[in-house]
């Protein structure tokens, strides 16, 4: 490259086409193009685009870029934003222009040295809402972030994690000179404001990623330190709870099996028993009543009906219950009358009727469900009868065919024929033969049955398309058994290792394969595993603390809202001085304590 071009692609009079032709060249060209505020909004727009960082954080500070490139670039580059030269007349031209800029953008720009007052001054009396709370911890993160602006903060948020950032601003704690590895790992262990995961937990423990200070870091332990040292966490545990309805899914299914039953009622008899019932449960106590009353007033001969009628009731049941059918209504309504007057109240009356009432329907319901129970009981050892009358007639043939099946010596054709088999038991012994070839296999990898997968995995001639077949299903069981095999390829693998959140121990388990066969591509994958969720992770800050963490990871995190991450990437081995320089100013006492030891 000649310093001719280079002073073209830099000069403020070069013409826009020739800085579009420039930028094309070489991608040194496209950096001093970048830089240049002449350069068209168009070609500016293309280079925030390019991979090259050095050419998009020039754009960052190009005061001719689009307002909306710039937004997008000030989240990667808040420096180059806050010194572009169009800011401040952007905020002389709009005192909220807080207010438009995008939230992850703004949470990178307070936490600058250099932020403008205005976006501060914003952030702390914008309303608290789930998009903008970060704000806060923001400003509690930056190191220019004065003791009182603190104090208010802590005074705000209490026992939150902007308080717990406050507490440890350097202009709040101070300089720490030693000790500072102790205070982290203590704060590491003891304090919530972190999202856990308890699959990745326990798989970053089992491939020896997790620390040994922090290896009884379970998910037992944790709630119960969290909860007693900041009850503000308490809410997502009380939350976890609150969806955990264990008796639903049975009451759900009582209910369902309840209406199944129902619906096989006659209508009309069950509309008849549902009065009926009630009303003969009310007769021990109308013959009390009867007997009382008529005892008093000396009318044995009513008395003496009475009994004759319930004897009649139980010696001729179905004609009583036939009578009272064309009857019912007179006489629940002569029944209510006479009780009324024999208790002298028509309240008390219908107060013990409905008690009885609801008795009779609950017996309705019980004798539905035991008559129903009966049915399928019956029904269950007529199938039996059926089903062992059918295997009399096809014993011998299943014989055989499990006979040919266990057999060695027999052909892989005749193997492929029994691979359709009816009889589970056959498909499973044709799976265990030494003799199923590729061909065999492939036909049996197609059964959905999970016990048969795992012994078509396990077998030595089992092809490794299988496998991939196998992870590309929408059944888990199938997606496991890909997951946990030597045999799927790493590309396969890996593509398991990315599964989604439905998926995370399908995740896990090809991790753990990987780990075991291929442990050169392990700490690329665990990277892309802790960075699936946007926000801190408990999981996250184990692999930033792990002395095997690629630079490229360190470098992504190093400016995170969460102080214990920053702390990592400050004690990491592989971290950057360049990394290290800037963190020595951090706004964490611990953070910077660290950093400074390190560099």
């Amino acid at each position: 490259m000649s310093d001719t071009k280079l002073c073209e692609a830099q000069g403020l009079t070069t013409p826009p086409q020739r800085l579009i032709q420039l930028a094309g060249m070489s991608i040194e060209l496209a950096r001093a193009v970048a830089t240049n505020p002449n350069a068209p909004p168009k070609l500016l727009h293309k280079l925030s685009k390019y991979d090259d960082l050095e050419t998009r954080r020039n754009v960052a500070g190009n005061p001719n870029a689009a307002t909306d490139i710039l937004f997008k670039l000030g989240k990667d580059f808040p420096e180059e934003f806050l010194n572009n030269p169009i800011l401040g007349l952007w905020i002389l031209e709009n005192p909220n222009l807080a207010s438009i800029i995008p939230n992850d953008t703004m949470i990178e720009l307070l936490k600058q040295n250099n932020v403008p007052q205005v976006f501060v001054e914003y952030a702390l009396t914008a309303p608290i809402l789930s998009h903008n709370i970060n704000w806060r911890l923001a400003v509690a993160s930056n190191p220019s972030t004065t003791k009182e602006v603190l104090v208010k903060l802590y005074k705000q948020f209490p026992k939150t994690n902007i308080a717990q950032a406050a507490l440890l601003h350097v202009h709040w704690r101070g300089e720490i000179t030693s000790y500072w590895h102790e205070a982290a790992f203590i704060e590491i262990r003891t304090c919530g404001y972190i999202s856990r995961n308890e699959v990745k937990d326990k798989l970053l423990q089992e491939l020896g990623i997790i620390p040994k200070l922090l290896r009884p870091y379970s998910t037992r332990y944790r709630p119960i330190v969290s909860l007693y040292k900041h009850s503000i966490s308490t809410y997502k545990y009380i939350n976890t709870l609150n969806k955990l309805p264990l008796l639903s899914p049975i009451v759900d299914k009582i209910i369902k099996n309840l209406n199944k039953i129902n619906q096989k009622i006659d209508t009309s008899t069950f509309i008849t028993s549902f009065f009926l019932v009630p009303f003969v449960l009310s007769l021990p106590f109308l013959a009390i009543v009867f007997i009382v009353d008529f005892c008093l007033i000396n009318r044995k001969k009513s008395l003496i009906g009475l009994f004759i009628f319930i004897l009649f009731a139980i010696i001729f049941p179905s004609f009583t219950i036939s009578l009272i059918k064309f009857l019912l209504l007179f006489t629940l309504l002569t029944c209510l009358i006479l009780i009324a007057g024999t208790v002298g109240g028509l309240v008390a009356t219908t107060a013990i009727f409905i008690g009885f009432f609801l008795i009779g329907l609950m017996i309705i319901l019980l004798a539905n469900i035991i008559n129903q129970l009966f049915y399928l009981f019956q029904n269950h050892n007529q199938n039996t009868l059926k089903s062992e009358n059918k295997y009399r007639h096809s014993s011998n043939i299943f014989k055989q065919d499990l006979e040919a099946a266990i057999n060695p010596n027999t052909s892989s054709t005749i193997l492929f024929e029994l691979a359709s088999s009816r009889w589970l038991a056959v498909r499973e012994a044709v799976a265990a033969n030494l003799n199923a070839d590729a061909e065999v296999l492939k036909k049996l990898a197609k059964d959905e049955t999970p016990r048969l997968q795992i012994l078509v995995a396990k077998h030595l001639n089992t092809p490794a398309e299988v496998f991939v077949e196998f992870a590309q299903s929408n059944y888990i069981d199938k997606k496991l058994v890909a997951a946990r095999n030597s045999k799927t390829p790493l590309a396969t693998l890996k593509y398991l290792a990315r599964s989604s959140k439905k998926y995370e121990t399908v995740s896990s388990e090809a991790i753990k394969t990987i780990a075991q066969h291929y442990p050169e591509e392990l700490t690329n994958i665990l990277v892309e595993y802790v960075e699936k969720t946007p926000l801190p992770s408990a999981a996250r800050l184990f692999l930033l603390l792990h002395p095997t963490a690629p630079s490229d990871f360190l470098a992504r995190h190093y400016r995170s809202l969460d102080w214990r991450e920053r702390y990592a990437v400050a004690q990491n081995p592989n971290t950057s001085f360049i990394i290290l320089e800037k963190l020595m100013f951090d706004a964490n006492c611990i953070v910077r304590a660290t950093a400074k030891a390190r560099f």
